[in-house]
């Protein structure tokens, strides 16, 4: 972007003025990603929120937002039936022109976690729920995903008061879930976790930290 020096933060001021209720209100739990020109937030939780369009509310935000970088300018965009009920600690990723949503928690936090994998369309925010077969991985919230070629993985997760470390694929072409098992013996796989990050490079996936609710886990 014009303006941004490298290694250096710079606060980006919305250009939504004289447009009442314009503005996302402070989350956390959501989920970002990007294009070309856009910034996409999608889900989230505020204690503080328990009024949503004169309806009582839990706190949890079940909206989706665009950032456009060049206008600077929010919108967001209109509640769709299949959009996904569970959007605290879910995992997401760009795809093409979609965004992939999978798992995720409602509230309180654990007791309706998913393992539904929906498809939203970002240029005209229509949402889907994919219909998978094969080994669908159990509900879980705080796991990561990422895409490598028509392949996604998802890694780790909980249910609440159990974390796990498994490793799941599902074919973006045939939607099969498989359920991959490390070769490792117990002692060399990493712990159970949840809230931690996977990246890939070179044909593998790095998990970056996490922990449970007593312990952290270093970037390694």
């Amino acid at each position: 972007m014009k303006g941004v020096l490298l290694n250096q933060f710079n606060k980006l001021e919305p250009n939504n003025q004289g447009q009442a209720c314009s503005l996302p209100v402070a989350r956390s739990g959501h989920r970002c990603v990007a294009d070309d020109n856009n910034l996409w937030v999608f889900g989230g939780y505020n204690p503080d929120i328990r009024i949503i369009n004169g309806q009582p509310s839990d706190g949890l935000l079940r909206e989706l937002w665009k950032f456009n970088l060049t206008t600077k300018v929010w919108k967001q965009l209109p509640l769709h039936e299949n959009m996904p009920a569970e959007v605290a600690s879910h995992a997401v990723f760009r795809h093409g022109k979609h965004m992939l949503v999978f798992g995720g928690t409602g509230f309180p936090f654990g007791e309706t976690s998913s393992n539904k994998l929906s498809v939203c369309h970002l240029p005209t925010g229509q949402w889907r729920l994919l219909n998978c077969n094969g080994s669908v991985p159990d509900p879980v919230y705080g796991q990561a995903i990422a895409v490598v070629d028509s392949d996604l993985y998802v890694y780790g997760g909980t249910a609440g008061r159990i974390y796990n470390s498994d490793v799941h694929k599902l074919n973006l072409n045939e939607l099969t879930w498989s359920s991959l098992k490390p070769n490792n013996p117990p002692e060399d796989l990493p712990f159970e976790r949840y809230r931690h990050e996977i990246a890939v490079y070179d044909g593998k996936l790095y998990v970056l930290g996490g922990g449970t609710s007593t312990q952290v886990f270093p970037l390694l």
